[in-house]
């Protein structure tokens, strides 16, 4: 049973211009300039200087659905289930919740590989939101319970669990570098510089 996990990290999804914007930084490892990563730990530190943290007075959340026909995995699937494709790389839960709904039959498809387990699907909030907020939402996440008809949806879990990004997505950076498409400064920089080509 795989536990639904609520990754409460950082989204860098913004880039300012003007390279002054960065602040000092003993180590950035593989984030842009304009973050920092001190404790090394993967994920953008809050900013240093607190008049930059963030406190609005709505959040606003958005979530990406899985099991959407449009997405990597769900096309997968079914582009292996009719025959076009003769093997994919899938997330397992999600095969097993298609087939539960009906969508495909899990005895139609044979594992080839498992690779070490995952996190596949998670939450994260920005970078620079007020500490003591980024506290209370981690709170939240974490003493709510679902509802029944979450519970069965999610195999049984109940809750959120917190989740580290350098130590729960290891594989999945292992897996990228592996085939070519890390996830790190180089890759961003040779698709950065791509972009600008177009």
């Amino acid at each position: 049973m795989k536990p639904l996990i609520a990754c409460l990290c950082f989204v860098a999804m913004m880039r300012p211009s003007g390279a002054t914007l960065a602040q000092a930084c003993p180590n950035r490892g593989q984030l842009d300039d304009l973050y920092c990563d001190a404790d090394r730990d993967m994920v953008a530190d809050a900013p240093t200087d607190k008049s930059k943290w963030k406190n609005p007075s709505a959040l606003i959340f958005t979530y990406t659905p899985i099991e959407d026909p449009a997405v990597k995995h769900d096309q997968s699937i079914l582009d292996v289930n009719t025959g076009d494709y003769d093997a994919a790389a899938i997330a397992d839960d999600v095969l097993e919740r298609m087939s539960v709904r009906g969508v495909v039959k899990a005895e139609n498809f044979r594992t080839l590989y498992v690779s070490p387990p995952f996190v596949t699907s998670s939450f994260a909030y920005a970078h620079d939101l007020d500490p003591a907020l980024a506290a209370k939402i981690r709170v939240c996440f974490m003493n709510y319970k679902f509802t029944p008809e979450m519970t069965k949806e999610f195999n049984g879990d109940d809750r959120f669990h917190a989740a580290d990004f350098k130590r729960d997505w290891a594989v999945v950076r292992k897996v990228a570098e592996d085939t070519g498409t890390a996830y790190n400064r180089a890759a961003f920089d040779r698709e950065a510089a791509a972009a600008v080509k177009k």
